[in-house]
């Protein structure tokens, strides 16, 4: 049986390696000639830990295409790390004493005593309903300087790229 730690390393590098092969062909490229494979992979591994960096301008160096996986393992990395630390939080509260259960009660509030299924279905609401707020007022901003698909998807990128790295 593969440990938890073993697994959440292992769910990240194929998440990176699948973005990355997706980052490396032509479609996803503005001028449709590929990318190198270190660019693809620093892209896609700084989307997937949510760091914001970049190599290269996506709005100007990515497709749809592009953008869209870099939005994708924005959202994966951002999710992912927010489900397992709050999963990582409850394995550790049957480790605790007492004490250290009631000070994480009250740090954390009721999410530190949830079942996990309830908990991750949580965070996934909580993230989409932020993230679509934050779409919405982002959309009031954009409307009014591009075509509505644009600024639909500006707002959805920015939004989402801009809430999961405060994780």
């Amino acid at each position: 049986m593969m440990s938890t730690s073993r697994a959440l390393v292992l769910a990240f590098a194929v998440t990176i390696l699948i973005g990355t092969l997706f980052l490396e062909i032509p479609f996803s490229h503005s001028d449709r000639t590929p990318t190198s494979f270190v660019d693809a992979l620093f892209t896609a591994t700084s989307a997937v830990c949510v760091t914001g960096l970049t190599v290269v301008d996506t709005g100007m160096e990515y497709s749809l295409l592009g953008q869209l996986t870099i939005l994708v393992l924005i959202q994966v990395g951002g999710l992912g790390i927010m489900a397992f630390s709050n999963l990582i939080l409850l394995a550790a509260q049957k480790k605790l004493g007492l004490a250290s259960q009631m000070m994480m009660g009250e740090t954390y509030g009721d999410t530190f005593s949830m079942r996990p299924a309830f908990l991750i279905k949580w965070i996934f609401l909580y993230t989409f309903i932020i993230e679509g707020l934050g779409a919405l007022l982002l959309y009031v901003r954009f409307s009014s300087q591009y075509p509505f698909v644009q600024a639909v998807w500006l707002a959805v990128f920015h939004s989402v790229s801009a809430f999961s790295p405060t994780v």
